[in-house]
Order: structure tokens, then sequence, then C-alpha cells
């Protein structure tokens, strides 16, 4: 594990994705780590990372996204996810160390990452964060963070009065061609959600096989007179229910807050 100092690594941070951290403590909101996933294979949903959120519930919501990037790429760091979103100084530290190694050895450097652009929101605002409030168009894609001018559709007025696509061929091309970009990247977005949720499907269809097998060999045992304590077939069942996915724990504080 590399040993810069937080003031290295924030500045390192803040150069890589455009932002204006002054704490690692902010980095337990989990946005800076999807983006920094991000910024390594491109296809983290950005769209349901919050970089505003200051509740704890919605760092957590942060982490999921985080939690599904780590299982799509077999990364098998464990995280401790209820102490990174207490914003606790030395965890995120050490996850923010382990991140610099990590984005060191396998960031592609000759590709260009536009960090504000991928912090676009779904109706075509992107976040601040940290970048002194500025907003940028859906179209602006420089990685300086400049919003260049925006290019307007040609038009012509129909005897309706409605405005209508100009004739020239061209700017027709023009056009669809922006259209199909805009729909191409919407497909993406929806392919991406579509794999988390059957991902999240799968996960929680299996505990209920766990569970169904347990039972089914407990019934015949306990039709048969067998004695079954009945303490331990209860232990087995909230182990699975409790059971995190891979790559994530949850500490004892958020166990017991869980328990009736």
């Amino acid at each position: 594990m590399v040993g810069e100092s937080r003031s290295e690594l924030l500045q390192w941070l803040n150069a890589t994705l455009d932002l204006d951290y002054t704490k690692v403590e902010q980095c337990g909101s989990g946005a800076a780590y999807c983006q920094l996933l991000d910024s390594i294979y491109g296809d983290i949903p950005m769209s349901r990372v919050n970089f505003t959120t200051k509740l704890e519930y919605e760092y957590l919501n942060n982490m999921k996204v985080l939690q599904s990037g780590f299982s799509k790429h077999k990364i098998t760091k464990n995280i401790d996810v209820n102490r990174l979103a207490k914003c606790r100084l030395q965890d995120n530290l050490e996850l923010l160390q382990w991140f610099k190694k990590y984005w060191m050895e396998n960031k592609d450097l000759n590709q260009p990452y536009d960090a504000i652009g991928r912090r676009m929101k779904k109706k075509g605002r992107s976040v601040s964060a940290g970048t002194g409030g500025t907003s940028y168009d859906a179209g602006s894609t420089a990685s300086s963070g400049v919003k260049p001018t925006p290019v307007k559709k040609p038009i012509s007025v129909s005897v309706g009065g409605k405005p209508r696509l100009s004739n020239d061929p061209c700017k027709k091309c023009s056009d669809y061609e922006a259209q199909i970009s805009d729909l191409t990247s919407s497909l993406q977005a929806v392919t991406q959600s579509n794999d988390e949720v059957s991902a999240e499907r799968q996960f929680y269809f299996t505990k209920l096989r766990e569970i169904e097998l347990l039972v089914t060999n407990a019934l015949p045992r306990l039709e048969s007179g067998e004695t079954i304590d009945v303490t331990e077939v209860l232990k087995e069942i909230q182990s699975i229910l409790y059971q995190p996915e891979e790559g994530f724990s949850v500490d004892e504080e958020m166990e017991q807050s869980d328990e009736f």
C-alpha cells in the first residue's frame, strides 16, 4: 500500500476527478470511490451516484453502486461499508490509499477521462461536486470542463407555425447522428441498470434457496420424531439472511440495529 500523506492523496483525487475535496473524510459518501472506479473502466452508472448528499443512508446507496462495480470486475477488496459511511478518517484513508495503488496499476493513462461529463444527471445537468457550483450542459465533453457553445438544430417554419427540421440533407444527417448518440447512451445506461438488478435478484434468490434446503432437510427429521435444536436452525437462517454480498461486510452495530 502506498504511503502518501492525506494532502498528497487529496491533491491526486481532486486532480483526477476535478473535485475540490478538503478532507479525506468526505470520501465516506462513496461518490468519489465510484467515480475512481469509473475512471478506470468507464462503465459505472454515474447517474445513480449522488455527489451532493449529506445523509448516511444515501451514502450507503452510493456504496451499493460501488459494490456492484467491484462484483462486475471481480475485485476482492474487503470493505467495511458502515465504518466508511460514518466518514471515519482511518477507514477512508486506507481505502483511498488502496484506490490510488489500484488506479496506478490498472488505469490506461493514454485514455482521457471527462470527470465532469461523467457526473451528468439524468435530466442533462451535471453535479458540480466541488467545481464551484458550475453546471454544464449534456453536450459538454471536454476534459477541461469548459462549457462549449451549444449547437442549435436548424429549423424552418411550416405553414402551421410549428418548427420542423431543415431540408438540408447534411444538416439532417447531423441531427440524426446526435439522436443516435443520445439513444445509444440511454440504451447503455438501461443495460447497466438491468445487469445490476439481475445480480441483486440472483443474490436474494440464492438466500431463499439456501433457507428452503435447510427447512426441507429439517422437516423429515422432525416428522420421524428426531429431536432438533430449533435455536440452531434459527441461527442458521439468520446467518443466511444477514450474509452480505461478497467483498463487503457489515459491522456488529448494523447487525444489531437490524434485529427485532
